[in-house]
């Protein structure tokens, strides 16, 4: 004979509910075969598991093939003219720039759509790297090697202008670029590393710096780091924050090696030569604190965050 025993609601209804007292063996269910039992669950956990680490690598894959997209597109963009036109004559050259900032506005779109800060971080420092950057570096370093350039001589100010526009692009693309990656500051070098490639590339091109140059330096640096940038995405997190300074580091042994160099006149004063010295400084120094600022515009946030909450 089942017995009963009291469940009492709260005090104020002052009601008593009499239920049967089962056995607790009553609610698990028991299965015919406890090994075959065993086995399943086993398979389920094995399946489980193997489901979630597929899943988490298609999202690192798809990842890394949307961080590495801008700098693709821009060399397929670059590269595509130089072999339909290897001469490469001014319409191409329009062409090729034209097209670059074309595929750079669609996947900005593209990713605004999406809500991807990161992607659209990525697409932004790409369009302003080939709109704004590349030709303030181009006429930067075509404005150093120009004979008779000093203070002694009355020229100093335009190649300090132009270096100080530099830099100014440079730091606020790291800017846009650790504020937008603050919820993953391991991947922002990922979506600096395209400008901050150029700066030795372009700095180094033989003399003179023709449009071919130009553009056939874009196209190998954004390919380069497209690469970098898919391969390191799909490193392990905590090795993602120096794959940049890494890659950044090989560029610059690579040049050295081929014998690319800063090149200057005789007639150069000791500040226009110490000019692209300090511009590469700069760029190694947003290299490697880009991803710091990040990760201090996270914590930033997140204290904020508290604060508010912790206040309402």
């Amino acid at each position: 004979m089942a017995t009963h025993r009291p469940i009492f609601e709260p005090l104020e209804s002052g009601k008593v509910v009499y239920l049967p007292d089962l056995p607790a063996e009553a609610f698990a269910p028991q299965p015919s075969d406890p090994a075959r039992g065993r086995a399943g669950t086993e398979e389920g956990f094995r399946r489980n598991r193997a489901h979630s680490l597929l899943a988490r690598e298609r999202s690192d894959a798809a990842s890394s093939l949307a961080l590495s997209a801008p700098l693709a597109s821009i060399a397929l963009a670059m590269g595509l003219p130089a072999l339909f036109w290897p001469r490469m004559v001014i319409g191409a050259l329009s062409f090729a720039y034209v097209l670059a900032l074309l595929v750079t506005a669609a996947g900005f779109s593209i990713a605004r759509l999406r809500g991807e800060s990161l992607d659209v971080a990525g697409w932004t420092t790409a369009g302003v790297t080939i709109a704004i950057l590349t030709p303030l570096l181009a006429v930067q370093t075509e404005t150093v090697r120009t004979p008779y350039v000093g203070a002694e001589f009355g020229t100093l100010r335009p190649v300090t202008l132009l270096t100080a526009s530099v830099l100014a692009v440079l730091i606020g693309l790291a800017a846009i670029t650790a504020f937008s990656a603050a919820r993953e500051p391991e991947h922002a070098g990922f979506v600096f590393v395209f400008p901050a490639l150029l700066v030795p590339a372009i700095s180094s091109v033989p003399q003179p710096i023709s449009q071919l140059a130009t553009v056939e330096i874009v196209a190998a640096v954004s390919g380069f780091a497209a690469i970098a940038v898919l391969f390191g995405r799909l490193a392990r997190r905590g090795l993602r924050p120096f794959i940049c300074p890494v890659v950044f580091a090989l560029l610059i042994g690579a040049l050295a090696t081929t014998g690319r160099r800063w090149l200057f006149e005789e007639t150069s004063g000791g500040i226009v030569r110490a000019l692209p010295l300090a511009l590469l400084g700069v760029t190694i120094l947003l290299v490697v604190a880009t991803p710091l600022l990040a990760l201090y515009v996270r914590a930033v946030t997140v204290e904020i965050t508290r604060r508010d909450e912790s206040q309402s």
